[in-house]
């Protein structure tokens, strides 16, 4: 009971890929990836022969440091600010290089301070 193509489909004479174009493509994309991973291993090796196992600095330490870094840039800012105005402004906070000042109900940014 073989089935007939209605009139009103067209033959079909698509060309079809076969296997081995999928082949090569799929082992072009592996020799890439182990180029990838042979060159990361090199610099990776590079970088130990350079740097050594030194350890990372520690995040308590740059914490440290940024604290130091704010209470010099604050110290500095109301140095400029009592020179120019006469009064001493009260920072709470600094932003992007902006320095904001807490009011009631939210908070204020200093014009012409910068931090």
């Amino acid at each position: 009971m073989d089935r007939e193509k209605p009139p009103y489909l067209a033959a079909s004479n698509r060309w079809r890929v076969g296997i081995l174009p999928t082949v090569i493509i799929g082992s072009l994309l592996v020799l890439v990836m182990l180029g990838a991973l042979h060159l990361y291993g090199r610099t990776h090796v590079a970088w130990k022969q350079r740097y050594g196992d030194r350890p990372a600095p520690s995040r308590a330490a740059q914490t440290a440091r940024d604290v130091e870094i704010d209470r010099i840039n604050k110290a500095t800012i109301q140095a400029h600010w009592e020179a120019r105005t006469g009064e001493r402004p009260r920072i709470d906070r600094c932003i992007d290089g902006v320095a904001f000042q807490r009011i009631e109900g939210g908070w204020q940014n200093l014009p012409g301070v910068r931090c």
